[in-house]
């Protein structure tokens, strides 16, 4: 099966505004690679969230400030007042990889990109405006997998080791990434388990030396960021989180406070058919 998306043109967006909640209907019955918003907004922290609802479910969601924070990372090219949510990934190097997260819907779906605005930053226009945009595909196998980004917080009580069970584990979710906003506490150091088994050690260094070598991925000055498919490959260098408890994390940290973890990765929603 050929792999070529198109660029396509998004539906109207109703209900533009600072303080205001828009919404975009998005076509169902095809496969979502990239979403795009093309917006005059200057500062990204006007656009507080991102998020696609599908049948009523926000499946994906995240501030226009840690998309970008993830293209910054990736070395994705920016500009002023676009705003991009890749679904596939098409740094990976397997087409299985690269289709693992994209967004397939299904003709009966009810899909919705949600965006909501702040307040009007100085540097702002007095009307906000904003088109969408994506790059699809019409051709789908079937809905099997769902992309999953979404936030969790980490109250951390005192500097050292701090250790937290992954919530919501399952047999069927993975994790492609974790971005450890570290506005209360540095993390110097990560340890992970499944069950009593160490699966992951390193230091910071050690962490984003391996980031630049393996993916020539950049470290971010403010946020920590773990990267279990930084070989390349979206679907085999996935963490299954496994059973509910089963994955641990030690944190090393130099200080108290709250963290926020943005996830991203992938849920099975449904069995992949076998040939007979």
């Amino acid at each position: 099966m050929r792999y070529q998306p198109t660029l396509i043109q998004l539906n109207r967006a109703e209900g533009v505004g600072y303080e205001g909640r828009a919404t975009i209907k998005l076509q169902s019955g095809i496969t979502y690679s990239t979403i795009e918003l093309e917006t005059n907004i200057v500062k990204r922290e006007t656009i507080k969230r991102v998020a696609i609802d599908v049948n009523g479910n926000e499946i994906v969601y995240a501030s226009a400030v840690e998309l970008d924070l993830v293209d910054q990372v990736l070395k994705k090219y920016r500009a002023t007042g676009r705003v991009i949510l890749d679904l596939a990934r098409f740094e990976y190097r397997s087409i299985a990889g690269i289709r693992q997260k994209e967004l397939v819907t299904l003709p009966t779906d009810d899909v919705t990109l949600i965006v909501e605005f702040g307040a009007k930053d100085a540097a702002d226009p007095t009307t906000p405006t904003m088109k969408g945009k994506a790059w699809a595909l019409n051709n789908q196998t079937g809905q099997y997998f769902m992309p999953s980004m979404y936030r969790i917080t980490q109250n951390i009580a005192a500097a050292g080791e701090h250790e937290f069970v992954f919530p919501n584990a399952a047999p069927n979710r993975w994790i492609q990434r974790l971005m450890f906003n570290e506005n209360n506490a540095k993390i110097s150091k990560i340890e992970i388990y499944r069950g009593a088994l160490r699966i992951f050690e390193g230091t910071r260094a050690d962490v984003e030396f391996a980031m630049q070598r393996l993916a020539d991925y950049s470290p971010l000055a403010d946020r920590f960021v773990f990267d279990p498919t930084i070989t390349g490959f979206g679907t085999h260098g996935a963490m299954n989180t496994g059973q509910r408890d089963s994955l641990k994390f030690k944190l090393t940290v130099d200080s108290p406070g709250a963290m926020e973890v943005l996830v991203e990765g992938y849920d099975q929603v449904a069995s992949i058919p076998q040939p007979q």
